[in-house]
């Protein structure tokens, strides 16, 4: 009778052939080109993406993640909108409320 093949059974064939290594005829990263000033005065500079300087990288705050009801959201943004000159975001306007609970 003839021996049928599993559906796997090249897989294992290869699998239990040893493993050969090849080398690459050009090197698999390319080398970048030296910046011109990156590096020579000890700054790095950055690149692309979010500026730093914010909140997120200030060691004075945390992140808190808060439940509040749609309904109150939703008003407490209304009225952010409609304050003349009010440039306030949400965190600045709960720290706030937060700190003069606290004392």
């Amino acid at each position: 009778m003839a021996e049928t093949q599993s559906r796997f059974g090249a897989l294992k064939q290869l699998r239990s052939q040893p493993a050969t290594a090849i080398e690459p005829d050009e090197p698999l990263e390319p080398e970048r080109p030296h910046k011109a000033g990156a590096g020579e005065s000890g700054e790095t500079k950055r690149g692309p993406g979010r500026p730093g300087g914010g909140k997120r990288s200030n060691p004075d705050y945390e992140r808190l993640n808060l439940l509040v009801r749609k309904s109150t959201r939703r008003r407490v943004d209304m009225k952010m909108l409609q304050e003349p000159g009010a440039a306030v975001d949400l965190s600045e306007l709960v720290d706030k409320l937060l700190d003069e609970w606290a004392g």
